[in-house]
């Protein structure tokens, strides 16, 4: 009896591995330049932002390396389908082939290998995942894209407006047909606020960087208690 029980286990879970679905994770990044949000008509501004992304010593890659490790080592863990073996996704001719249409890539921070691809927002955007919904069609059941971006946050604290640094964690999935299946967006804010010269933030690399690290500490705070829960709800269309 306990054998037939043993073997009825192993068919179970046997089938039910063999039924999970799989997705294959074809973009990772951090990007550097900051959004300027409600200030985005300000030409002055919007230029201090292209100037500090460019700044090599403006340097995100701890931030990067945090998220890339949580997804991977807790995040991924608790989804309710199989990753596309990191390799796999690497070494497919066509995605290594593949020209991406993001025009800033200079500004992102990916792991070696991965494409910078664009959010699928505009039209550069929807180019790049249905191109990655075609590649991955006959392996994976669908595509997944992780970004992490900083935008200028407008704020009220005790009636006095400020400006904060928001970090955003954006992860969308389509199904091989380039359908969404999900799109997930959390934030952190950052506690301390940017200084102001008439009433435009100062893009100053020492006051940023440390904001931004610490906007990104606030929304990984805030993925750990929701992200896997919010993707297994919504994985149930893939």
């Amino acid at each position: 009896m306990k054998k037939t029980i043993f073997i009825l286990l192993v068919i179970i879970f046997c089938s039910e591995a063999q039924a999970q679905k799989k997705v294959a994770l074809v973009n990772f990044s951090v990007n550097k330049e900051i959004g300027p949000g409600d200030f985005g008509t300000n030409a002055g501004l919007v230029s201090e932002i292209t100037v500090l992304a460019a700044n090599n010593n403006f340097d995100l890659q701890s931030v990067f390396d945090s998220f890339y490790k949580s997804f991977n080592d807790d995040f991924a863990k608790g989804f309710p389908f199989q990753l596309l073996p990191e390799n796999d996704v690497l070494n497919n001719a066509e995605y290594q082939a593949y020209d991406p249409k993001y025009d800033k890539a200079m500004y992102v921070l990916s792991k070696q290998g991965y494409k910078n691809l664009a959010r699928p927002l505009l039209g550069m955007g929807k180019a790049d995942k249905d191109a990655m919904a075609s590649i991955f069609k006959t392996s994976a059941d669908g595509v997944l894209m992780v970004f992490i971006g900083f935008e200028l946050e407008k704020m009220a604290v005790m009636g006095v407006g400020v400006v904060k640094i928001k970090a955003f964690y954006n992860m969308i999935c389509y199904d091989k047909e380039g359908k969404k299946v999900f799109d997930i967006n959390e934030k952190g804010i950052s506690k301390k606020s940017l200084p102001l010269v008439a009433g435009i933030p100062i893009m100053d690399k020492e006051k940023v960087q440390p904001m931004c690290e610490d906007a990104a500490d606030q929304l990984l705070k805030e993925l750990e208690g929701t992200l896997k829960k919010v993707v297994s709800k919504s994985a149930k269309k893939l």
